[in-house]
């Protein structure tokens, strides 16, 4: 839905509202999260693929939580170099990193 990423909270979109995004092999479409989007049919004998990434506006990290993807104790007994890599720095409670 074309501009619908300035919409406000209670603005809801019409379907006559909504245009086909035909591309040519390869191409790509961006757009940014709160706009409103959908999939039409996959009319080609290809899979279709797509790709999401999640960004946090509130600290510029990654929706889901990597960091803690590593058990604490193994963490710990690498260097502080890698820890501050694995994020112990943002959150001196969690790694005990400065």
């Amino acid at each position: 839905m074309p501009g619908s990423h300035k919409w406000d909270d209670e603005r809801q979109p019409l379907l006559e509202e909504a245009v086909d995004a035909e591309m040519a092999v390869g191409s790509a479409l961006l757009f940014i999260g709160s706009t409103y989007h959908g999939g039409g049919t996959n009319t080609s004998d290809s899979p279709r693929t797509g790709l999401t990434i999640g960004i946090d506006l509130g600290c510029l990290r990654q929706e889901e939580n990597q960091y803690l993807s590593i058990p604490f104790d193994k963490v710990k007994a690498m260097p502080v170099e890698i820890q501050k890599l694995l994020g112990g720095g943002l959150r001196r409670e969690l790694y005990g990193v400065d």
